[in-house]
This record gives structure tokens, sequence and C-alpha cells, in this order.
């Protein structure tokens, strides 16, 4: 009985982690030591309680819209902001925004193409806010022309090979 009353206090407490290591060491030392010895008396201990199973309740709190207006507004570069937009409106890995080229991006149609395809993703489309399509053509793009395209040299350096077509230069 004390060990019960003990299992119950963890759980009360909080400590159903604690609880579910203890019951999965617990019967692996069964498993290990008692059955080869008693086999009955295992299969009467090891039966007599489960594991504990905690639930996760909680749940990641998402950042407002709000909130990402105010990451982005302080972000330092064009590039940056442009590499953070990408990201939230698409859903896109980290480094998948540096695979994007100027020809993937469709602003008629505010589509991006990713033609990456690995063995755990394949080629897709994503898709762009009008709002987002209208700040590239008018925020970022111009600026990207500016001194024979190598003016945004922050995140990338003109002299990397194909910097001129990628839409986020990496570092």
């Amino acid at each position: 009985m004390a060990l019960g009353s003990t299992w119950r206090g963890l759980l009360r407490k909080g400590e159903a982690y604690v609880l579910k290591h203890t019951t999965y060491s617990l019967k692996s030392f069964m498993k290990t030591v008692l059955k080869p010895r008693d086999p009955g008396l295992f299969a009467l201990l090891y039966n007599s309680f489960t594991v504990v199973k905690p639930r996760n309740r909680s749940k990641p709190k998402l950042p407002t819209i709000e909130q990402l207006r105010q990451i982005w507004q302080q972000l330092p570069t064009i590039e940056s902001r442009l590499y953070f937009i990408i990201l939230s409106e698409c859903g896109l890995r980290p480094s998948e925004p540096f695979l994007v080229s100027i020809d993937d991006v469709d602003f008629e149609h505010g589509v991006i193409r990713i033609g990456k395809v690995t063995e755990t993703k394949r080629a897709f489309i994503a898709f762009l806010r009008p709002e987002v399509v209208d700040w590239v053509k008018r925020e970022y793009l111009p600026g990207r022309c500016l001194v024979g395209g190598s003016s945004f040299t922050s995140l990338g350096s003109s002299s990397q090979p194909g910097w001129s077509a990628k839409a986020c230069p990496s570092p």
C-alpha cells in the first residue's frame, strides 16, 4: 500500500513524468531479474500495474500577427526581412528560401515554386498574399537591381555563383 500511495502522491503533485520513468524502470527490472528466477511471481507483479502515460496538455503558444510584425520591423536588412516573410508566409524549412531563384517566383499569381527534392520532401508550390507580393515588387526588387544586382551584400556576396538569380542570397 505504501508504494501505491507514493505513486498517487506523485500524480497529485504533477510529477507524472517521474512516475512514468519509475514504472518503466520497475517493469524493466522485473523482466531482467524476477522473470528468470520466478516466472509466476513475475507475471503476478508485472501485470498488477500499468505504466503511467502522462498527457501533454501544453500547447505551443504561437505568436500573434502583431508580434510577427514587430519582429519583422526590427530586422536590420531587407534580405533578412524577405527571408523572414517567406518563412512566415509559406512555412518553408529554414534552408529552403535560399534555394528559391527569382525565376521560381510568379509575381502575377503570388506563387513560389520550390524545386528541391529530398528523401523527405518533394517539389511543391507555396502561395504569397498580395500584400507580400506588392512589398517584394515595391521594396525588395528595386533595391536588388541597383548597382548591377549587387547592392544587397549583407547576407550574400555578388561574387558567389548564381547570386544575382537567388531571391534570398545565402550567407
